[in-house]
């Protein structure tokens, strides 16, 4: 059975995710015997079946390629579009994660425009010229949590809400365990007004990643912050003047004064035990890890290179050993993965009340709604409408 499709909708997905029309061929013929031609994929009227692979590919609903409205692969309508090249190449489940979060900033945007719902967002901008502690010290009175919350989870959520009341979305999205291709990225910033957040077992690190992507929203800078999994230290200095000021930021962003502590003492060796109680302190008292704080000393020449490199390697181990524990635990007696409740992504504030707003004022139905926020309609009539 043919249907009848757009198909600029799938030149626009390979310019999207810089693939040529051979690239989609081949994902497509992968262990096919007789191989899609160019006519059987390249045409306005194809196959069902070759239609649902290639959905299957970009995860980009059906309904997308039945829509007939222009897409522009002008600067202002994509990341993707604006920037042809990043420190390192996001990977295609990157480039999903992305498709889908764009999509959904425009129809938050055509929602706010059709219910007159207007988005103050943050005016206050920094340039590299700018000191970034300054800068840190500065934003931290308009961002950082009023609240002061130990548990590192809720420090997180009021952190997105506080972005939230200064017009930035804050999307948070999660990867199973067990997903085969995972999307190789930390954080994005895509402006003028979107963060994306990769959910993180070790909520510091995620609490460091938005911190450092709030800096590249203030320097106008966008960016992916994808792992480079050869590379073990996440704290080094980069041969990016714009990550080292936005790394720098969020350091500063997240401990505040109380690097005053770290600052007035002496230098750390086998003498003090290396200050260990001071950092483990601090790293409580801020989420900030303990290894951002000796690296932090490294740089002020308060512990030496060697010293350093081993008090890394003992952070590694307890990283390994807590990843082991933790994957021992979702596994039975019997060798089987436990069931576990899988994490919701935070929804923040500000993408909760715009839903809300384009629901009252009738631009939205509650299907839409709960769609949007994953919700069900339970969940929705008893908690967000109600």
């Amino acid at each position: 059975m043919k249907v009848e499709i757009n198909i600029d909708r799938i030149r626009y997905l390979l310019t999207y995710y810089n693939l040529s029309e051979k690239d989609l061929l081949s994902v497509l013929n992968e262990g096919k015997k007789r191989p899609f031609s160019n006519n059987d994929v390249f045409s306005t009227e194809i196959e069902l079946p070759i239609l649902e692979k290639i959905e299957a590919y970009f995860k980009c609903g059906m309904t997308f390629f039945y829509d007939f409205t222009p897409l522009s692969t002008e600067q202002n309508q994509s990341i993707f579009f604006r920037k042809k090249s990043f420190e390192s190449e996001p990977n295609i489940e990157t480039r999903r994660i992305v498709f889908q979060f764009e999509r959904l900033k425009t129809q938050l945007d055509a929602y706010a425009s059709l219910s007159d719902n207007r988005i103050n967002v943050y005016q206050k901008s920094y340039s590299l010229e700018d000191d970034p502690q300054i800068a840190a010290n500065e934003v931290r009175r308009d961002f950082y949590p009023a609240r002061r919350r130990k548990n590192q989870r809720e420090f997180l959520k009021e952190f997105i809400n506080k972005c939230s009341e200064h017009g930035v979305y804050i999307f948070e999205f999660v990867e199973n365990w067990n997903k085969k291709e995972k999307a190789n990225v930390d954080g994005i910033c895509v402006m003028p007004n979107m963060i994306i957040l990769k959910h993180q077992q070790w909520y510091k690190w995620e609490i460091f990643t938005l911190a450092h992507e709030l800096g590249h929203f203030l320097l106008h800078e966008e960016n992916l912050n994808t792992v480079d999994i050869d590379s073990k230290k996440i704290f080094s200095r980069s041969d990016s003047q714009v990550e080292n000021w936005c790394h720098e930021f969020a350091f500063r962003f997240i401990v505040g004064d109380a690097i005053q502590k770290i600052d007035s003492e002496e230098y750390l060796d086998s003498s003090n035990d290396y200050g260990r109680a001071v950092i483990r302190t601090i790293a409580d008292c801020t989420h900030i890890s303990t290894i951002a704080l000796y690296t932090h000393c490294l740089y002020a020449n308060k512990v030496s290179l060697p010293d350093y490199e081993n008090i890394y390697k003992e952070h590694l181990e307890k990283v390994d050993a807590e990843k082991k524990r933790k994957e021992s635990q979702k596994v039975n007696e019997g060798g089987e993965k436990k069931s576990y409740r899988p994490v919701k992504p935070i929804i923040s504030k500000l993408f909760m009340e715009s839903m809300q707003y384009a629901f009252f004022k009738g631009v939205i139905n509650e299907p839409t709604f709960c769609s949007q926020l994953k919700i069900t309609p339970a969940e929705a009539e008893g908690k967000y409408l109600w």
